[in-house]
């Protein structure tokens, strides 16, 4: 095996097992997890606004309101679907 095909395998190998950690991790904890009014209250406005957010929008969107860029991109995706 070349070089890069093993250190592309290993960071695979490494990926899986973040990803396993993680699901394990919140596996144990299934409960929904609300947003905060005041969140979702901004992130409404915002959707009114605009329906698609770049990566720099989400990323200045999250920490206005206290939320990690992965929720707002969850977030604004529920909603793109729930108003289809």
């Amino acid at each position: 095996m070349s070089m890069s095909i093993e250190l592309t395998l290993e960071s695979l190998q490494n990926a899986c097992k973040d990803i396993l950690s993680i699901y394990n991790e919140s596996s144990s904890d299934h409960r929904k997890k609300f947003l905060p009014k005041e969140a979702r209250l901004f992130l409404e406005r915002v959707f009114e606004k605009k329906q698609s957010l770049n990566s720099k929008e989400r990323d200045a969107i999250a920490k206005k309101c206290g939320l990690t860029p992965l929720q707002v991109r969850v977030w604004f995706i529920n909603k793109r679907m729930r108003t289809k």
